[in-house]
């Protein structure tokens, strides 16, 4: 389930998903409990972390970093990579630039 939820997660606004995220985060922790067979009162952290599991937006900002690295290594001929440039110019320059300014915010 998990790569077909977040096939495409580095080109999404996650603002517009916040509400559906919750309820990701939510059923991932429970069924991690269930697997586990712990206490409703153990810390969501260590119910993850005894899976080896990440947080859902953890992942997803993970894929995120890595679209940008690669976008980042590209050749200037690159069609996406001269829309980063440009993309990451108005930025700069104060106008809109929800792509680039996402990806600042996890850096």
């Amino acid at each position: 389930m998990e790569p077909a939820r977040l096939f495409g997660a580095q080109h999404v606004d996650s603002s517009r998903i916040s509400a559906l995220r919750t309820e990701a985060e939510r059923i991932q922790r429970e069924m991690a409990r269930m697997i586990l067979k712990c206490s409703p009162k153990m810390t969501n952290e260590a119910v993850l972390g005894e899976l080896g599991w990440w947080t859902l937006k953890g992942r997803r900002d993970l894929l995120r970093l890595k679209y940008y690295g690669k976008i980042v290594k590209m050749g200037e001929d690159r069609l996406v990579k001269q829309v980063y440039v440009e993309s990451r110019k108005r930025l700069e320059e104060g106008k809109q630039s929800k792509w680039c300014a996402d990806k600042s915010n996890l850096a």
